[in-house]
This record gives C-alpha cells, structure tokens and sequence, in this order.
C-alpha cells in the first residue's frame, strides 16, 4: 500500500521533472528562433563588393570595429563629406579602393594616453555565410598582426565566438552587385 507521504513525493517529482521539460523546450525554441554560427576569435572576411579578403579578429571585448586603411582622404563632393580609401590584402599583395560616405569621426583612446581620430564609414562583410553592412572606423593596423578588428556592434545577433577555434570556416556569400 503506497501512503499519502510517498504520492506526495512521486507528486512533487513529477512536477519538477514536467517543469524541466518546459524549461528545456523553451531554451529549444529560443535557441532556434535566435540561431548564431560558432565562430573562432580569428576567421577569414571578405570586405567590399569585390571581396577582398582579410584575415580578422573577432573580438568579443571590444565595442567598435577597425580596418587597416592606408591614403585616407576626407572630402565633400555635393555637400555630402566622403572618404577616399585604400586597403592592401597582406597575404596576396591585393589592393581595393573605396569611396564611401563619412558616417561621422571618432575619438579612440590609445594606449599611450592620448586620443587618435578617425573616419567612420560603412563597410560591407562576408563571414562565413553571412553578409552584412557594419561600420568601421578607418586607421593604420600594419602594427597589428590582424588587418580587421571586428567588434561586438559588427557581431551582436548572429556570431558566438569559441576562443579555442580559428579559421572554422571561408567567406562564402553571394556576389552583390553594385559598385565600391
């Protein structure tokens, strides 16, 4: 004969699995309404319609993104201010020219104390099967073994990082048209 004492316990431990079961389906259905590609902290990127491609960190620490640009020029051009610049590809001598609207300037803090300004603009990039518009600020990186610092604004919705992974997968999305 089973007593009121141990329906009580098989009660309660039935309520408690049934309540883990709910919880795990909606982590389930959470997970799949937010899906995100695991990526290493450092992966190939193609920049630019022409797709240039980089190699870049991926860098979970840092808020803003920066690309390693070299002939810098601000100008306006019908009232509209622009930047004219160029970017080299380190591993096959590549060079891309862009000519992009100036988004605005920012002032970056250095190391050393003191306070660098630099272009911001848009800049369209491939990882791994996604393509998306981010905003970069343009500076010189050749002290920096990575040419692209892509920052959490850059990754926020679709990249979680796993640090002991690099190189997980190629920039593979489609060609857009349009010009540089």
């Amino acid at each position: 004969m089973i007593g009121n004492r141990t329906l009580s316990i098989v009660g309660s431990m039935t309520g408690c699995v049934m309540g883990l079961l709910s919880l795990t389906a909606s982590f389930y259905v959470a997970a799949e309404e937010n899906t995100r590609t695991i990526f290493g902290y450092i992966e190939y990127v193609r920049i630019g319609l022409s797709g240039l491609e980089l190699k870049a960190k991926l860098d979970s620490g840092a808020e803003t993104s920066s690309v390693d640009a070299h002939s810098i020029d601000v100008y306006k051009e019908n009232g509209q201010r622009r930047v004219r610049f160029a970017v080299t590809s380190r591993s096959n001598g590549e060079e891309i020219w862009f000519d992009e609207p100036l988004v605005r300037n920012v002032r970056i803090k250095q190391h050393g104390g003191g306070v660098q300004r630099r272009p911001v603009v848009r800049l369209n990039i491939c990882l791994g099967g996604e393509s998306r518009t981010v905003m970069v600020n343009l500076t010189d990186r050749s002290n920096f073994i990575y040419q692209l610092l892509l920052g959490r604004s850059a990754l926020e919705g679709f990249v979680l990082i796993d640090p002991a992974l690099a190189f997980t997968q190629r920039p593979n999305c489609v060609a857009e048209t349009g010009s540089e």
